[in-house]
């Protein structure tokens, strides 16, 4: 009896670790999810903020930005685009 009591607390031990486990990793991918929605969303608007004050941004202008992972850099540069007053003021930003 002692033996089976113990696999059975095992496979449920085991059963809870699995659901446990799975609930992290969905909340991860979640998390991973929005964050990258979030610089698709900010990425998306700088180049509409360039093109509307300067028109089309350069393929070189438009790979820096897609390469961009920190959303604070992508905030900076739009207040930069905002204050700017030709895009030749904002070169030093792409380098």
């Amino acid at each position: 009896m002692s033996d089976t009591f113990s696999q059975i607390s095992l496979d449920e031990a085991r059963q809870d670790g699995y659901f446990e486990g799975h609930a992290d990793g969905l909340q991860e991918g979640i998390e991973a999810g929005l964050q990258e929605g979030t610089l698709l969303a900010l990425r998306a608007a700088l180049l509409r903020m360039l093109a509307a004050r300067f028109g089309a941004a350069s393929s070189a202008v438009r790979l820096r930005v897609a390469s961009e992972t920190e959303s604070g850099q992508l905030y900076a540069w739009m207040d930069q685009v905002l204050a700017a007053g030709s895009m030749e003021g904002l070169q030093d930003l792409w380098d």
